[in-house]
């Protein structure tokens, strides 16, 4: 009746409660109340993506953790996402709409690898491999940082911003209006 329902929203968030506290600590009291069905990365890829009320950075921090079984997840929580047909920054900013990026290099580095690849499988053509797409992600991400933190005093120029990414489409510049377009984009919008 009504009143499970009630007991199982409450459940819920206790278990909401855990993760956003200790992640991993939450992954089998999800499974053993029967929120998760079994601990494989899409499982909880999928759970992370649907579940409302949970704290943005700590599903970063879960998601950017090195080993492998959390490296898997993230893996399949990027590959729930479909970028086909959006600029990169459109992308991005979806995709950072999910969770928020850990501090760390390392993990924004993981982070932004995996988007590239499935930012260039899903829009093949735009740049001539992931590795460009990567670096430039990479690049958006710190302009981002640069333009809208209010640490930095002395903002990023766009020809600063030209330099930073000179020669990243395989040894070529990418169009110079292109990067324009996303310096102007982030600048006016942030991430």
């Amino acid at each position: 009746g009504p009143g499970s329902l009630k007991l199982r929203k409450t459940a819920l968030s206790e278990c909401i409660a855990i993760f956003n506290n200790k992640p991993k600590k939450a992954i089998p009291v999800l499974i053993k109340k029967g929120f998760l069905k079994d601990d494989s990365p899409i499982s909880i890829a999928k759970w992370l993506l649907e579940t409302e009320g949970l704290d943005m950075a700590a599903v970063g921090d879960y998601l950017g953790e090195g080993d492998d079984k959390n490296i898997a997840i993230m893996h399949a929580f990027v590959d729930e996402f479909d970028f086909t047909g959006m600029s990169i920054v459109d992308a991005l900013r979806s995709f950072l709409q999910s969770f928020r990026l850990p501090g760390e290099g390392q993990k924004i580095d993981r982070f932004m690898l995996k988007f590239a690849e499935r930012f260039v499988d899903q829009n093949p053509g735009v740049f001539s491999k992931a590795d460009t797409a990567y670096v430039l992600s990479y690049s958006l991400i710190m302009l981002n940082t640069d333009l809208h933190s209010s640490q930095i005093k002395n903002k990023m120029s766009l020809q600063e911003f030209l330099e930073n990414n000179e020669g990243i489409d395989n040894g070529r510049d990418l169009p110079r209006d292109f990067l324009e377009g996303l310096f102007n984009e982030i600048a006016n919008n942030e991430i």
